[in-house]
């Protein structure tokens, strides 16, 4: 393929003859997004979500081939509650895939900001979201290809972060990146590959077993447990230990985290979310008729709730929790934006500078900050502290300002593979390590028998914190008396050891300083600082050694915040180059529950 024009190019152009780039939103796993929107006469717009493959992704071996199959798993995919796939192509050498807008936010930040409210999400509300990711999952697990074959499509990436709501209250799943298929050759995805989050994926799959509807089942599960008792089951401070519940440990009822459950609830979820796949319920149809029977209104009236509470939320919440506001979106696609003027860039010198590195390393998400991306780092911010009962103290002691780094799949790779034994691919689109209950959801429910009415968590018996965050250990430290399955003992093939990539090099040197620049955004979220992402550039000589770095934007390097950042990453020690190269790291935070 020919060079590619860089992401700071794109902003007002025309992409596949008629996308005209309004603004970039955020990193994803394998793509940069941007708002977009086609024009015609008379005024006329539409919005729509450009997403544009990365050339670091399109390096790597399964890159492109894991984001055209998307946009190919997509676009044969016609249900009200999967984002839909508008148009697919190439430009400028970078696949292009095009996707239908939602206004909306997904569920991340609105429980965040539900968490700092000190109040649940209702019950109902609870049940009805996650019955419309069962009816998609539902939907995907049993379609049907053009010659009537059935094909059991696994999405693999249920979490909070991949269910968008719209500002009408409509629920959407997203990102089929990592998706699996099973039933048509030509799509077959490789069995004894990890991709996925802790904490969400199913037992099964951290030993190297391909994901099944079953699996998909168990994380809708988890998100369900999640969005009632704002405990995420399977966290835990470090990534090993979190490992270690998701394979060992049977989670709490949630009503002995929230009282208001009926304990019928409690025995649906503690089945979705059993151990052995068999024990789970035989379909995502059958789970979702199971929590229809504790879903105590209509779904007509519980969707008319749902819109009028995200309505008010999503007008709180942006200032809250730190993320764009809708009406900022609203007025990017209103505006007018002139033509831009002809791209005068070295495109040999900027795909020769890719090159070198692998392209950009990054992290992101489609509704805010993202997490995910080979070599990217990504921090989460510890959030408000709220009195926890007991159950919540033994859970959350030492998470509530604790920050998770979310570290480069091949890092990872290589920890799960010394717990498993399998081989884990380097094309993973994101493995979350839990720094803190970083992935907790919020809920509310009426009784029964009541008026619906607000539920607060200061319910709750309080007990005091047990401990501090500053003695917790690292995010991919491995403590040693974990307990996991013996690794089997694989042939060992007699072969020369390819020297590492300078992209590798240079990654791995960024990495060592992770816990350094977390230690900043520790100290700033202190201070009160509510800053969540900055740029570092640096800037490598060719005989390695410190290089010279820049902190972005000009808010954040004026801040004690850029200041701490441009230090840590000073500190970073590069190895000798074949050339000198600069290159970008975004580095980004987002409030812990």
């Amino acid at each position: 393929m020919p060079a590619s024009i860089p992401d700071i190019e794109l902003e007002r152009r025309i992409l596949l003859g008629r996308y005209r780039i309004v603004r970039r939103l955020a990193e994803g796993g394998m793509g940069t997004v941007y708002l977009a929107r086609t024009e015609g006469a008379e005024g006329f717009t539409r919005p729509a979500v450009i997403k544009r493959m990365r050339p670091d992704v399109r390096n790597l071996e399964d890159g492109a081939r894991l984001f055209t199959r998307e946009a190919k798993i997509l676009s044969k995919m016609q249900h009200p509650n999967v984002l839909n796939v508008i148009d697919f192509g190439v430009e400028d050498g970078a696949y292009v895939m095009v996707l239908e807008y939602v206004h909306g936010y997904s569920l991340l930040p609105l429980l965040d900001y539900r968490y700092g409210k000190k109040e649940f999400l209702p019950i109902d509300i609870c049940i009805y979201i996650t019955r419309q990711v069962l009816s998609a999952l539902q939907y995907a697990h049993h379609f049907e290809s053009e010659d009537g074959r059935e094909v059991e499509i696994v999405h693999r990436d249920i979490s909070p972060d991949n269910v968008l709501v719209s500002n009408r209250g409509r629920v959407h799943l997203l990102d089929f990146g990592i998706a699996s298929m099973r039933g048509d050759d030509a799509q077959a995805t490789k069995s004894g590959v990890f991709r996925g989050k802790l904490g969400y994926a199913a037992p099964e799959t951290l030993h190297g077993e391909q994901a099944t509807a079953r699996s998909d089942q168990y994380s809708a599960g988890v998100l369900l447990m999640e969005l009632l008792t704002f405990i995420s089951p399977f966290s835990a401070t470090t990534m090993a230990e979190s490992v270690q519940k998701m394979v060992n440990e049977v989670p709490e009822p949630p009503s002995s985290l929230r009282p208001s459950i009926d304990p019928g609830l409690d025995a649906i979820l503690l089945r979705a979310v059993e151990k052995d796949p068999e024990r789970r319920f035989t379909s995502a149809l059958e789970f979702s008729r199971a929590l229809k029977n504790y879903q105590h209104a209509e779904d007509e009236d519980v969707f008319r709730e749902l819109s009028e509470l995200v309505r008010q939320d999503f007008q709180l919440l942006p200032d809250a929790v730190g993320i764009e506001p809708l009406k900022t979106r609203e007025e990017a696609l209103a505006a007018y934006i002139p033509d831009p003027p002809p791209p005068s860039i070295d495109l040999a010198a900027q795909e020769q500078s890719l090159a070198s590195l692998g392209g950009q390393v990054g992290a992101g998400d489609t509704s805010q900050p993202y997490q995910g991306g080979a070599s990217a780092i990504t921090l989460s911010l510890g959030g408000p502290e709220i009195p926890p009962d007991e159950q919540r103290a033994k859970s959350k002691s030492k998470l509530n300002t604790l920050l998770g780094i979310v570290l480069g799949v091949s890092a990872v790779a290589l920890l799960i593979g010394a717990l498993f034994g399998k081989n884990f691919g380097a094309q993973s689109q994101q493995v979350i390590v839990f720094g803190g209950d970083n992935q907790a959801v919020s809920s509310n429910a009426p009784a029964s028998a009541e008026a619906p009415q607000t539920e607060n968590l200061n319910s709750n018996k309080a007990a005091p914190s047990t401990g501090s965050e500053a003695n917790a250990p690292e995010a991919n430290t491995l403590p040693p008396a974990v307990s996991v399955p013996k690794p089997r003992k694989q042939p060992v093939k007699a072969s020369k050891k390819k020297p590492p990539s300078q992209k590798a090099l240079l990654s791995s040197a960024v990495q060592k300083q992770s816990a350094a620049l977390q230690s900043c955004f520790t100290a700033a979220a202190n201070a009160g600082q509510k800053t969540n992402e900055a740029q570092l550039r640096f800037s490598v000589p060719q005989a390695g050694g410190q290089a010279k770095v820049q902190v972005s934007p000009a808010a954040v390097a004026t801040s004690a915040l850029g200041s701490c950042l441009q230090s840590a990453a000073k500190r970073t020690s590069f190895p000798k180059l074949q050339a000198a190269v600069s290159f970008s790291v975004p580095v980004r935070a987002r409030r812990s529950r």
